[in-house]
């Protein structure tokens, strides 16, 4: 899970709308090594329940990394496609203005707070220390008009950043309580 070209775009397979598991949400300047760990673990986890392997939708392997603005349009629908929505939360997720787009455009299409799996990486004590400062306005994105599209986008569905940002509060907030599915 870094963002050096490793060809797993070409290698990836589609699948249709509701047979993914799990839209994979995480932060690029986490570290690559503990992402990949985590999501081991949960999909052993998911396999030993399931009694089969998850169909994820990681965005390294499905939009094509020389094309990236035409594929992130269609963002919507891969949320829309995927059961849940599995966020691997580092030192920099809640900093990074396109993870918490990408939780916002799971509960705006209608994905249930309950669909939502957090899986800290690394030794982590609590979320809520660390997200329950969440601010959009200190939030980060590599292009400013990226960020200034994606802020417009947020406001026009809350009215303000306030409501926005206590939502993601209360999201980690209460996985770090324990209430979040697991």
């Amino acid at each position: 899970l870094s963002p050096r070209d490793t060809g797993l775009h070409a290698r990836s397979v589609r699948a249709s709308l509701g047979q993914v598991d799990a839209f994979v949400s995480h932060s690029w300047g986490d570290d690559g090594t503990c992402k990949m760990a985590a999501l081991r673990d949960w999909a052993s986890e998911f396999e030993a329940a399931h009694g089969r392997r998850p169909t994820v939708w990681l965005d390294k392997g499905s939009i094509d990394q020389t094309s990236v603005a035409a594929d992130l349009a269609g963002l919507p629908l891969y949320l829309l496609g995927c059961r849940s929505l599995l966020v691997l939360v580092g030192n920099t997720y809640g900093s990074r203005l396109w993870c918490v787009m990408e939780v916002f455009a799971w509960l705006q299409m209608g994905g249930r707070r309950e669909d939502i799996q957090i899986v800290r990486l690394g030794s982590r004590c609590s979320l809520a220390d660390d997200l329950s400062r969440f601010s959009l306005e200190s939030s980060r994105c590599g292009l400013a008009a990226d960020r200034e599209r994606l802020l417009g986008a947020i406001e026009a569905a809350f009215g303000d950043f306030q409501p926005f940002n206590r939502c993601i509060r209360d999201i980690f907030a209460a996985d770090d309580r324990g209430e979040a599915r697991r």
